[in-house]
């Protein structure tokens, strides 16, 4: 018993590393597909339901089923590191905002103490001026020129400067381009492991693969294919795709792999299209 378990698995494994090749599927497909298939085959040996006949049809149809996986998978990684993206790109956004605010608070009450500053010096000026003018006892017509000479040059002297005309240049893809990204995250408690696994992911080369060219490939009924993965496979996805994530775990922490997020995390939004 334990021999013909043992040929199963020989034969799957070549079936399989020969189907993942010719459709240029990445070498983790394989890998994963043979973990799973491992744990089906065993079951179905143990349970006396399994069929020579159908161990072609089996492992095409599990190919298949992992390529639905990865490309879910690969779809996610994509919407989450756009997410993080776009979020973090935000957040950036309000801390130059609020940096942008406080600068114009402060320019602002710079502005107002020194046209204070000047209004009272020039009213010091004025007010020395007309005492002089006292002393040395003017005629009426030179102290009125005097006193109307002083308040012009005071009204001129209390005209605020403008303070902001630079702010009006002020390059802000320069001030976003100095935040601190490290510090952008879409939770605060986010695990950075979490993130790193889904742009694994995302530089996967691609695990989608159409029905038609698996057909082409296997020279098996894409029908056959299809009706044997929703009856047999599609409904233990999420037991399947299990064993899938532990070969993957195993790649990784063996350093032969990197890490990658979880690959069950598919099986509940992962739709098996039309034959």
């Amino acid at each position: 018993m334990k021999k013909e378990t043992k040929n199963s698995a020989e034969n799957t494994t070549s079936l399989v590393h020969r189907l993942t090749k010719s459709l240029s599927l990445p070498d983790l497909v394989s890998g994963v597909t043979c973990a799973m298939i491992d744990h089906y085959v065993k079951e179905q040996f143990n349970q006396g339901t399994l069929s020579e006949k159908k161990i072609s049809t089996m492992c095409v149809s599990m190919i298949y089923l992992v390529c639905i996986a990865g490309s879910t998978m690969q779809r996610l990684a994509c919407q989450t590191l756009k997410s993080e993206k776009l979020e973090c790109k935000r957040k950036s956004q309000m801390e130059y905002c609020s940096f942008a605010n406080a600068g114009l608070k402060r320019a602002k009450q710079d502005s107002l103490s020194f046209t204070k500053e000047k209004g009272l010096n020039a009213s010091k000026r004025v007010h020395t001026a007309e005492m002089n003018v006292a002393e040395t006892k003017p005629t009426p017509e030179v102290q009125a020129s005097i006193s109307n000479s002083g308040k012009r040059k005071a009204e001129k002297m209390l005209e605020p400067e403008d303070c902001f005309d630079q702010l009006d240049n002020f390059d802000a893809d320069l001030a976003y381009s100095s935040v601190d990204a490290s510090k952008c995250s879409l939770n605060p408690t986010q695990n950075v492991n979490s993130l790193r696994g889904w742009q694994t992911w995302s530089e996967q080369k691609s695990w989608n693969r159409d029905l038609i060219l698996i057909e082409k490939s296997a020279c098996i009924s894409r029908r056959m294919i299809h009706n044997f993965c929703s009856k047999n496979l599609f409904p233990r996805r999420a037991e399947l795709l299990e064993r899938g994530q532990e070969w993957l775990q195993k790649e990784a922490e063996s350093g032969c792999g990197s890490y990658m997020a979880n690959l069950t995390t598919a099986a509940s939004i992962m739709v098996l299209g039309k034959p």
